[in-house]
């Protein structure tokens, strides 16, 4: 009764699939607390799932950049940031998203690497908690070993923040938030309509 409600409701397929997951999730709670038999539970999860298509001439999220557009997006984040650290950091954050293809989150979570060699394929713990390594492509090694420079060797994350003052905190991390707040800038000041998810499409595309 519950399932043939749902399905024929005008809800979004999504919507439904979402809430048909949901009641199977009841059921094994039901289950796991004995008040439902594993028949039970096995006769009342087999029902057909609302199935969810994308619509013909659907487009995936974000869009791939060209050539030009990264250049000025690469240019203007070293022109954004009151200090010369706060600069350099930026261009490196750039570097990594455009070279690495990274998240945003996962550019603040990104460490220096023990070794101190960073044209070695670096360790990351991504979306999910699952461990990848990303390399750097050689035009962006310099990038940001120019950023290390400034930043220095010690452990911690690799794009650490820098306060107004030009001060670098190496063993804090730097926020999605104000990853995100610092990339409106660049995007800005690029004159370039890009979001951060464009960077990783123009990577993969690539």
């Amino acid at each position: 009764a519950i399932v043939g409600a749902l399905q024929g409701s005008a809800l979004a397929p999504a919507t439904k699939l979402r809430c048909e997951s949901a009641l199977v999730g009841i059921l094994r709670e039901c289950y796991r607390g004995g008040w439902v038999s594993d028949s039970e539970l096995a006769r009342w999860s087999d029902f057909p799932r609302t199935k969810v298509s994308r619509p013909e001439g659907h487009q995936a999220a974000g869009r791939r950049l060209s050539e030009t557009e990264t250049q000025r997006l690469f240019q203007a984040a070293g022109q954004v940031g009151n200090t010369d650290a706060a600069k350099l950091r930026n261009q490196a954050l750039v570097a990594l998203l455009i070279g690495c293809g990274v998240r945003r989150e996962e550019a603040g979570k990104l460490r220096y690497p023990s070794s101190g060699v960073l044209s070695e394929p670096l360790p990351l713990t991504g979306k999910g908690k699952k461990e990848r390594f990303v390399a750097l492509p050689a035009w962006a090694v310099p990038v940001v070993e120019a950023w290390v420079a400034v930043r220095g060797r010690e452990a911690g994350p690799l794009l650490a923040p820098v306060s107004r003052h030009g001060q670098v905190r190496p063993g804090s991390v730097w926020s999605p938030t104000a990853i995100a707040l610092v990339w409106n800038q660049i995007t800005k000041a690029a004159k370039v309509d890009a979001d951060l998810h464009d960077l990783r499409r123009t990577y993969i595309s690539d």
